[in-house]
């Protein structure tokens, strides 16, 4: 049985880490199925960058904290059907 897995990364304006975090995310030997991204706010350029990928579910909200974006992404990835969510900030 091949169990579904998707990564939930937490960013507010630390775009190089996240950057730096995706691309290792996408290179993991079990690849994840996808990838959702809570952008907390940031004013650095975060949400442009967001918005240019592909592949990636991509949440923008007011800062909520990093409980509330952990709640926010957990939440779309169970709504999803996912087998499991992986959590991780981006540094």
């Amino acid at each position: 049985m091949n169990e579904s897995i998707v990564g939930v990364v937490v960013t507010f304006n630390r775009l190089d880490l996240l950057k730096n975090c995706i691309t290792s995310l996408k290179r993991q030997t079990r690849s994840l199925d996808q990838i959702i991204v809570v952008n907390n706010g940031s004013t650095d350029g975060t949400e442009k960058w967001l918005n240019e990928q592909q592949g990636l579910i991509v949440i923008h909200q007011e800062n909520s904290g990093g409980a509330g974006g952990f709640h926010r992404g957990m939440k779309e990835g169970y709504e999803h059907n996912y087998d499991w969510i992986w959590v991780m900030d981006d540094d």
